[in-house]
């Protein structure tokens, strides 16, 4: 006798609605430019804590399997309570794509994180852009022009005397 178990059958796989973007930026990215690093700061009751670290195992994988590269959760040392989640992104059409994946069920999984926060204003989620390249490309600038005007002249190698 062969036992066949559909765990499918409960899951939920609708797309959620697509919400407009509503973050606060100082200017807009293009959409290959990244990557994005995207930061979510929780201030949870320490009672709830391993609460919170089970919801946020599924909240890892949700956004793992939505397109981020790099999830990470950090806690602060300096204030008790205070928990980070920075994720990274290839680019800023990768993250307006994952949001357009997140299903119905993913959102409630992430809105459960987020009902776990008890400051007085809810949790800042802020963005960066990865400038790494910027620096590389200055850098490597720099350093030719720091080498091309250190070379020694003819007036430099003649012997002295």
């Amino acid at each position: 006798m062969r036992w066949s178990i559909n765990i499918t059958s409960a899951l939920n796989f609708d797309p959620a609605p697509v919400t407009s973007f509503s973050h606060k930026l100082m200017h807009t990215p293009r959409p290959h430019d990244g990557p994005i690093s995207i930061t979510i700061e929780y201030e949870v009751d320490r009672s709830r804590g391993r609460e919170l670290m089970n919801i946020l195992r599924q909240v890892r994988l949700i956004h793992l399997r939505n397109g981020a590269y790099s999830w990470q959760l950090h806690e602060d040392l300096g204030r008790s309570n205070i928990f980070r989640v920075e994720l990274a992104v290839p680019s800023w059409n990768e993250y307006l794509l994952a949001q357009e994946r997140l299903t119905k069920n993913e959102q409630e999984i992430i809105r459960m994180a987020e009902n776990l926060y008890v400051g007085s204003v809810p949790p800042e989620t802020r963005f960066f852009l990865g400038v790494n390249r910027e620096l590389h490309t200055h850098r490597h600038s720099k350093e030719t022009k720091t080498a091309k005007s250190i070379e020694p002249t003819p007036e430099l190698l003649a012997p002295e005397g």
